[in-house]
């Protein structure tokens, strides 16, 4: 695995969700301008009601999702850093992870990797560590052994 191949499968991952959002957004709107006023008032109303909070929902997700596709960006995938900082990729003993985008646990090549933000409390741990440091948490050692 390169960190360069994980960052293109990466913003692939995000992009689809962006355009699932949008479609689902789009679905919203049309679902909005269809709606009619009816005798029935309050089934409207609270029809509307709940249209709105989907749109709402959907919009702060798109917002999330494009933010993690900008910081993505941000990322060199040709860089390698000597201590862990945004946008390494630490191999470690129980786990491999890329730092700098809370993505969570994706599957890549038949291996878990862990796209984690450096503000998250993990990421504090392994913030300026170096190849042989070892870091505990929730029960287990992380020792580096590879940071590129």
């Amino acid at each position: 695995m390169t960190k360069a191949s994980l960052i293109d499968f990466l913003k692939k991952e995000i992009t689809e969700k962006i355009e699932a959002v949008l479609s689902e957004l789009n679905g919203i709107q049309k679902a909005k301008a269809s709606e009619t006023k009816s005798s029935a008032g309050d089934k409207y109303e609270t029809s509307r009601e709940m249209m709105r909070f989907e749109e709402e929902k959907a919009n702060t997700q798109l917002s999330k999702l494009r933010q993690q596709l900008h910081q993505l960006k941000q990322i060199n995938p040709t860089q390698t850093h000597d201590t862990i900082q945004f946008g390494s990729l630490v191999v470690t003993s129980e786990s491999t992870f890329l730092m700098g985008i809370p993505v969570g646990k994706v599957n890549f090549q038949d291996q878990e990797v862990f796209a984690i933000s450096l503000a998250s409390p993990m990421g504090q741990n392994f913030l300026k560590k170096q190849v042989g440091d070892e870091i505990s948490m929730n029960n287990l050692t992380y020792k580096i052994t590879e940071i590129n």
